[in-house]
């Protein structure tokens, strides 16, 4: 019964094998390019052809890039009337101690920094 068992499952295994290897073949279909394996197919020069004007689409994108204007009237018709300030002024503060890597009770004077806000 054993022996059975195991040449059915041999069996559906190669089965599921070949299925899935024409699976990928019809999903994954193989280009010419990818057969070839002479040297003269595996060289390819490339040279650029000016006359023609540029064909890769990348260029062409690039090249549409140049028709583009900014207009700047929308920034004239800002009045200054109508712009605020929003900045805060800032108050400087004393340093804490003169060296911050002295240990501590040690390099002259130091500056005890005191809450006044309770």
């Amino acid at each position: 019964m054993s022996g059975k068992k195991t040449i059915f499952n041999i069996i559906i295994s190669i089965v599921i094998i070949v299925v899935a290897v024409f699976a990928y073949r019809l999903f994954f279909p193989k280009t010419p390019d990818q057969t070839a394996t002479t040297p003269e197919t595996l060289l390819t020069v490339i040279t650029p052809d000016f006359a023609l004007g540029p064909s890769d689409e990348f260029l062409r994108i690039l090249l549409s890039l140049e028709k583009i204007e900014f207009k700047t009237g929308v920034f004239a018709k800002i009045n200054e009337n109508q712009l605020r300030d929003f900045s805060t002024q800032l108050t400087p503060k004393d340093p804490g101690r003169p060296n911050p890597f002295a240990p501590i009770g040690l390099g002259g004077d130091s500056v005890v920094a005191t809450g006044t806000n309770r």
